[in-house]
């Protein structure tokens, strides 16, 4: 019925494989055989939080994503860019960090980690996995403690939607 039901991410150079399956969980294996289960983290207030992003290959769609970061730094902790959207994903749903967004992703970006995340209890909201990068639809995952006011700030960013190629 077009939803995800299973997924697997793998960071390569951790040796760490992120999988969830819809209505059991997520989990993290390691290297070592161990397996734990997912869990977000439960920050107290969006100023004390660690937002991951992106940026675009497209120079006026990463113009718009840098006057974004920019309004966001000074109201959270600290604003990361991993530069992979699927582990981004998976690092919200392990705890690492408590929120991600981006604008403009391809399905195959987020799908993997959006059931991860979810899984292990995060907000989640992403275009439908067909979507195209070029419509510049936002994918979001966070702690649901600090999804509202992330929310509420990257609408006063202009950044809540889509994000246009030009603004």
């Amino acid at each position: 019925d077009g939803r995800i039901v299973a997924s697997a991410v793998a960071d390569v150079v951790q040796h760490r494989t992120y999988v969830a399956a819809r209505g059991i969980g997520a989990f993290l294996a390691d290297a070592e055989g161990r397996t734990v289960r997912l869990e977000v983290s439960r920050p107290a207030e969006l100023g004390q939080s660690i937002v991951a992003t992106g940026f675009s290959c497209i120079q006026q769609r990463r113009a718009a994503q840098s006057r974004v970061a920019a309004e966001l730094l000074p109201q959270v902790a600290d604003l990361r860019r991993f530069g992979a959207a699927a582990l981004d994903g998976c690092l919200v749903a392990a705890g690492v960090f408590d929120a991600y967004f981006e604008h403009g992703i391809s399905g195959w970006d987020f799908a993997g980690a959006s059931l991860i995340a979810e899984e292990a209890g995060a907000v989640v909201r992403v275009p439908s996995p067909d979507a195209s990068s070029v419509e510049g639809e936002l994918a979001f995952m966070s702690a649901p403690s600090i999804a509202d006011d992330l929310t509420a700030l990257l609408a006063s960013c202009g950044a809540s939607g889509r994000l246009p190629l030009t603004q």
